[in-house]
């Protein structure tokens, strides 16, 4: 090899080596992650609460009463659970289902979530901002404090009428608003 071809290999050999330096840089920074880490479920459920948008059982009833006001109402337990008993008009997705949901395509409706206490529906929360939807609360308590306040006014079964409506999909490229 002569000394013109000589440097010529170690120029390609210097920028191959920066190449792939590099390429290990953007490899390893996509690999770490700003997501929050968490000792257990009990502080990744408080974390998620802290930042929810919490309404307490009888500031719901009052909604739940206005006949006017279009609401969905989701319920994040297993379909056991939900078949034993909900709140009348909810619809059962369950929390690890709701990111596939094709019952929640109107991200313009105020849209409750709850859960047996309050811990699956703060995690549902979580997920639901994540797929824009603005207008979210969760139902402080549950369907606990639903039936402790309540206990009278529940609905049993599959709930199936309500999974079959038609839903509309938004109109405005689905960012909501």
């Amino acid at each position: 090899m002569d000394g013109n071809n000589f440097q010529i290999f170690i120029m390609m050999r210097k920028k191959i080596i920066i190449y792939f330096s590099a390429i290990i840089l953007i490899f390893l920074s996509a690999c770490s992650s700003d997501m929050k880490k968490y000792e257990n479920s009990e502080a990744m459920v408080k974390d998620a609460i802290s930042v929810a948008k919490l309404i307490n059982i009888d500031d719901f009833k009052t909604v739940f009463d206005k006949k006017d006001v279009k609401i969905l109402l989701v319920d994040c337990r297993e379909e056991s659970e939900y078949k034993e008993g909900h709140i009348p008009g909810a619809i059962n997705i369950p929390r690890g289902m709701l990111e596939f949901s094709k019952d929640l395509t109107d991200r313009r409706v105020k849209l409750y979530v709850y859960s047996q206490t309050t811990d699956r529906a703060a995690l549902a929360y979580e997920s639901l901002k994540k797929l824009k939807f603005s207008k979210l609360s969760i139902i402080e308590g549950g369907w606990v404090a639903w039936t402790d306040k309540y206990p009278d006014l529940k609905e049993e079964g599959s709930g199936d009428a309500h999974k079959g409506e038609a839903k509309e999909e938004e109109s405005s490229g689905g960012c909501g608003g």
